[in-house]
């Protein structure tokens, strides 16, 4: 009923609002927050073209280019089009935003999220595209590196348990290009990440994401079995 251009154009004139006004509220910054999000955008905007817009729009503001979470939000817009040497370079924008955020306000910014995108990244590429062999033992060694670091989080989420299932069916497509010797590597961290997942699902906390764990999990189990 509401044109894309519409949509973008109110997105960018509240998020630019809210970031200009000198106290903000803890509703202001969740409006904020929330309008950053691609997985909100795409939701309401169908059209590529406008989504890209509003990413070019906003990036033209040094605030917005200082904000991970822009960046984060940019790599998931490209992810999802398939343009995967831009989500690489956004992604790596995002670890750069995190980095200098450390130096300007002498805090550690949480990365779990860059993680987490990382590793999702690296299995949507290899599932999308060509990669093989050597290269995708690579990718996905990286990839289920991070989902054990994530794992091991003290603040368990759902997010790594998806994560995990995007990786066994890259394993489950792909894995027969990759060399025994290094496929075994994989199926060994992978065999200990699973234990530890299933064990740990009585931390994810009830409702929403436990159930998505959940999911996951039963999904994942099928599949472990061929390792």
């Amino acid at each position: 009923m509401i044109d894309d251009k519409e949509i973008v154009d109110t997105t960018i004139y509240i998020l630019n609002y809210i970031r200009g006004k000198y106290r903000r509220s803890e509703f202001d910054n969740h409006i904020f927050t929330q309008l950053m999000r691609y997985s909100i955008l795409a939701s309401v905007v169908s059209d590529d073209g406008e989504i890209n817009r509003f990413f070019d729009n906003i990036s033209k503001v040094s605030y917005f280019r200082e904000l991970p979470l822009f960046w984060l939000q940019w790599h998931m817009a490209m992810s999802a089009q398939g343009s995967w040497l831009k989500a690489e370079e956004y992604l790596v924008m995002g670890y750069t935003a995190a980095d200098a955020y450390d130096k300007k306000r002498g805090d550690k910014f949480n990365r779990k999220q860059l993680e987490d995108r990382k590793a999702k990244f690296l299995a949507a590429r290899a599932m999308a595209t060509s990669r093989a062999g050597a290269e995708l033992f690579r990718d996905m060694k990286e990839a289920i590196d991070i989902v054990g670091r994530l794992m091991r989080d003290a603040q368990l989420s759902h997010h790594p348990y998806e994560t995990l299932l995007q990786i066994m069916r890259v394993i489950e497509a792909k894995g027969a290009t990759i060399p025994k010797d290094l496929a075994k590597i994989l199926a060994g961290q992978l065999t200990e990440i699973i234990g530890r997942a299933t064990a740990r699902v009585g931390v994810v906390p009830e409702g929403y994401q436990r159930n998505h764990a959940t999911s996951a999990m039963n999904d994942i189990e099928p599949i472990a079995a061929l390792l």
